[in-house]
């Protein structure tokens, strides 16, 4: 293996990282926020394109405006890998961007090592993993795979656009636009490249983490309502505050969370009415995202936090209402893949740690129609989500040279 190509792949991966930094829709160019097919995608997709081009990579933009670069093999099933280009709102320049460039890198590797391969290869850029333009995550895996439906089109963001008239102003063809892109039975499996987000392989002193499970997920909006009331005048004991009752919820729902292994369990957003120093919250609205790799238990336990939630509100005399927004099955990933990649860590002297994913994933998507496998990357400090995340190029280097075993390994 030319170790002295993979360093230099590594090193110009984390350059473009840098370079595609710069596609930014924020009025400070030195913060990151891309969002869904507006403008700093477009300019973050010309460059893509053209590295997938210098790698060898047939480019074509899909239906639902992934990028997407293809290496023939010499049979039709393909191996597909791939992440996100869009962002958070301030994002650091991992998430989701890494993935897409290892992957072209990947495929320059093969290039200049002139090997020919029996299964096809394609990247994948996918144009919307984190939801923030349309407020529906996965848009741009869901129409890989699936297509996206009449419902999906015609979401709109803040500024009335639906989905549909902007891919049509991003420079997706007409006929092609909700058409998925390829065909689950010409899929020989799909795996994702990306940073871990979390603490756990620093905590080990490791470099790379075999994903074992994306966790299930779901999303709530929870309200509690009560009676506004003066502030001053309104006896402690005759008060029907809601901001109270759910604070008496939020940590409850932490209680749990904390006492039940692999369960996760976040109030993101809360909103109290009227919202003033002087009066008693009489509504409160919030959000709920909780996680876990069983499915049946995550069930349980969503059933289990809502019965508090009813407990807490009838004591306080206040009602409650629940409405589940999101519900993401649990996603395995295939124990035979993870082997190999076992095998490809091994072979480099590597320990094969495996671990969870807390987070969600393109990879979530694929994996309804195909065998998915992920490959953590260490982030410092376990940050993520955050203009300073970060990784080392040592790291991102030898991820290169395991995804070549392992790409070597399926044939």
């Amino acid at each position: 293996m030319n170790q002295e190509l993979i360093s230099r792949l590594a090193r110009q991966t984390l350059q473009r990282c840098d370079e595609l930094a710069t596609c930014t829709e924020d009025s400070d160019p030195s913060l990151l926020t891309r969002t869904c097919l507006g403008e700093a995608m477009k300019k973050a997709h010309s460059l893509t394109a053209g590295w997938m081009e210098e790698a060898g990579l047939t480019v074509r933009l899909d239906g639902a405006g992934n990028l997407c670069g293809r290496r023939a093999g010499q049979e039709k099933r393909i191996v597909v890998t791939g992440s996100h280009l869009d962002t958070i709102v301030h994002a650091g320049r991992y998430d989701g961007i890494l993935g897409v460039l290892l992957g072209i890198a990947l495929a320059r590797l093969m290039e200049e090592s002139r090997v020919k391969t029996r299964l096809g290869f394609e990247v994948v850029a996918f144009a919307d993993e984190e939801g923030v333009r349309f407020k529906q995550p996965y848009l741009g895996s869901i129409g890989y795979m699936e297509g996206l439906r009449p419902g999906l089109l015609e979401l709109t963001d803040g500024q009335g656009i639906s989905l549909k008239e902007a891919l049509l102003q991003f420079g997706v063809q007409p006929d092609e636009i909700g058409r998925p892109s390829i065909a689950a039975q010409d899929m020989h499996s799909f795996f994702e490249l990306h940073i871990e987000q979390g603490p756990v392989l620093e905590a080990r002193g490791l470099a790379l983490g075999i994903v074992t499970a994306i966790v299930g997920q779901r999303w709530y909006t929870a309200r509690f309502e009560g009676q506004a009331n003066h502030a001053g005048t309104t006896p402690m004991e005759l008060r029907r505050d809601a901001l109270c009752g759910a604070a008496e919820w939020i940590l409850s729902t932490e209680e749990l969370a904390r006492s039940t292994p692999d369960f996760v369990a976040t109030v993101g957003r809360i909103e109290a009415q009227p919202g003033v120093t002087n009066a008693v919250p009489g509504r409160v609205e919030l959000t709920l995202d909780i996680r876990h790799p069983d499915d049946t238990r995550l069930r349980d336990l969503a059933k289990h936090l809502e019965e508090r939630a009813r407990t807490i509100a009838g004591r306080r005399q206040l009602d409650f209402f629940l409405e589940e927004r999101s519900s993401l099955p649990a996603a395995p990933c295939s124990s035979d893949l993870m082997d190999k990649w076992e095998d490809s860590l091994q072979a480099m002297g590597l320990p094969p740690f495996r671990l969870l994913s807390g987070a969600g994933h393109d990879a979530r998507i694929v994996a309804l129609k195909s065998p998915i496998s992920m490959l953590f990357i260490h982030s410092p400090r376990g940050l993520s989500h955050h203009p300073e995340e970060s990784v080392r190029e040592n790291d991102v280097a030898l991820c290169l040279q395991a995804a070549w075993r392992y790409f070597q390994s399926l044939g």
